[in-house]
């Protein structure tokens, strides 16, 4: 079971369960993959004049790594069209709130992502 206090949030996905953190390993994975920051990449998602559909599966794939550490990117693409993009946008701005419950949107934590 998903722990928030642990910046934890779960969800259900092709008949499984999943785990996101954003904890500092994902954030350097997500990092590494987009070459860009984590607060470039909430401001991206955040928008969705540039939020894209690959900048959304690759937040996932990181965050989905501390729990499930062999899953690939193209596994992730399944659980998103299991629960649709807005539902992904939503799981990830949640998955941001837990790993920083003490910011508060629009004071550097990003907002909920959104999908195109």
């Amino acid at each position: 079971m998903a722990n928030r206090e642990r910046g934890e949030v779960e969800f259900q996905s092709l008949g499984k369960t999943w785990t996101l953190k954003l904890g500092v390993n994902a954030m350097c994975e997500i990092e590494d993959a987009t070459a860009k920051s984590i607060a470039e990449i909430g401001a991206l998602l955040g928008d969705p004049k540039t939020a894209t559909i690959k900048l959304l599966r690759t937040v996932m794939w990181g965050a989905l790594r501390d729990h499930h550490d062999d899953i690939t990117v193209k596994e992730v693409g399944a659980i998103i069209d299991g629960i649709g993009m807005n539902e992904a946008g939503r799981l990830i701005g949640d998955a941001f709130a837990a790993a920083t419950p003490e910011a508060k949107e629009g004071a550097g934590h990003p907002p909920k992502a959104t999908a195109g």
